[in-house]
């Protein structure tokens, strides 16, 4: 005898998700990866599979290594406290400090990024911006924006061509579906 669950899994980076209802789920990346997962709790779903149904549960994960930002006047970060934990710093100096980053690995062995709050404050604008006319964008241009913020690079003709394809394959599906 065969039995069949009504369950569905996807995986997607960021946080634990359900879709519409609670069988329907993203599961979530198990590690930290950018900076707007920072105040994210990671883990994992348990799924139990039942002959009643499906019963899941979170399980929280402490990763060896958090994921933080922090910032300040170099004099600041490099009085911090020393730790393991992949760290973010944004330097509020004004004026640009030679090899800041092996400074700041001297505190933060594991520091991921450095850039100057003077630097950032534009993107932030810019971002802020961008997240508001989000809603009138295509879906190859949210893709463009993405795949810009991940790969710091712009697609190419052919990648935009096949992703217009892709694209336009999951409309006539999404269509058919719909009108079943």
């Amino acid at each position: 005898m065969f039995h069949f669950f009504d369950y569905v899994a996807c995986g997607h980076l960021h946080a634990p998700q359900k879709v519409g209802e609670d069988h329907i789920r993203y599961s979530g990346s198990i590690l930290k990866y950018s900076e707007n997962e920072v105040n994210q709790h990671k883990g994992f779903t348990l799924v139990e599979l039942k002959q009643d149904g499906v019963k899941t549960q979170h399980v929280p994960l402490i990763p060896l290594r958090d994921l933080r930002i922090i910032q300040g006047s170099m004099s600041e970060l490099l009085s911090m406290p020393s730790s393991d934990d992949y760290v973010m710093v944004y330097c509020s100096d004004e004026r640009e400090i030679t090899d800041a980053m092996i400074h700041i690995k001297d505190v933060f062995p594991n520091a991921l990024k450095f850039r100057y709050t003077k630097e950032i404050q534009p993107l932030l604008e810019s971002h802020s911006s961008l997240t508001h006319s989000t809603l009138q964008l295509s879906e190859l241009e949210v893709f463009e924006q993405f795949f810009k913020d991940m790969k710091d690079m712009s697609l190419n003709e052919s990648q935009r061509k096949l992703l217009n394809e892709l694209f336009e394959v999951a409309r006539e599906m999404n269509d058919e579906t719909n009108s079943t």
